[in-house]
């Protein structure tokens, strides 16, 4: 029973064709080159295009335009785009894939409250820079491997 017939039955009245609902997908691709599953599929993965537009507006600001001319402000919406496009990389160089999946999934403003803004002192001693954090959060553990994983990245 959803929503529509219990508060029908809730009005005292009887509810006399059941509701159901159907969800089409409607493609020009032709049934023998795509099978019905691998579409669905493929407008399942668009969503998340979609929630990578609603982040650019309302997560890293992308659409922002802070300045009055139009370099800077293309400059401004590069820079949250390649904000956005390293909190990708790190989440697919995460050491636990599970926990790479739900930083992939992660909103940029949880992201940045959880991953960058952790509180750290450095210290130079012996010749060496030491970091000491002084807040904790349940994904400093695997932080130094994602930033060794990502160090040892070579772009030609």
């Amino acid at each position: 029973m959803d929503a529509f017939e219990a508060r029908e039955a809730q009005q005292g009245q009887n509810l006399l064709i059941p509701e159901v609902r159907f969800h089409f997908y409607i493609t020009n691709i032709a049934r023998s080159s795509l099978p019905v599953r691998q579409v669905i599929r493929n407008a399942n993965e668009r969503c998340n295009q979609k929630n990578f537009v609603e982040q650019s507006k309302n997560g890293v600001h992308a659409t922002r335009m802070p300045c009055d001319t139009l370099l800077a402000n293309e400059a401004y919406m590069l820079i949250a785009c390649l904000a956005w496009n390293l909190k990708q990389w790190m989440a697919l160089l995460w050491p636990d894939k599970t926990e790479g999946a739900e930083l992939q999934r992660m909103e940029f403003r949880r992201f940045i409250a959880s991953v960058v803004a952790i509180p750290c002192k450095v210290v130079r001693s012996g010749r060496r820079l030491v970091h000491r954090f002084l807040g904790y959060t349940s994904w400093l553990e695997d932080l130094p491997g994602a930033h060794d994983r990502f160090k040892r990245m070579r772009f030609a």
